[in-house]
């Protein structure tokens, strides 16, 4: 099932830090155990994942002021939590991207 979410992230307009957020829809699902435990021994804590389409996750691309690096979302909110994005997955031939949170 589907559920309201909103992907947020923080990029440099005119030498000013602004918030900035995108809606879209997600598909919540559940971190595999070996994903978990990878993670933990990293220092990280995934809770959940989050699946949307790729091209919703794409509106939010900008870029490093210095570097000019691509950055995306750094944060997803859904049901008024606010989870961090430890990383994505992307599925060989799929429309759709994996967020794992914490």
């Amino acid at each position: 099932m589907d559920k309201d979410a909103i992907l947020l992230w923080e990029t440099v307009v005119n030498g000013e830090l602004v918030g900035k957020s995108q809606p879209v829809f997600v598909s919540e699902g559940s971190v595999t155990r070996q994903e978990f435990y990878v993670a933990q021994q990293s220092g990280m804590n995934p809770s959940i994942v989050f699946t949307l389409n790729t091209i919703d996750y794409d509106l939010t691309k900008h870029l490093e002021q210095d570097t000019n690096k691509p950055l995306y979302a750094t944060k997803i909110q859904v049901d008024g939590a606010v989870y961090d994005i430890i990383r994505t997955y992307k599925p060989k031939d799929s429309e759709e991207i994996e967020l794992i949170c914490g």
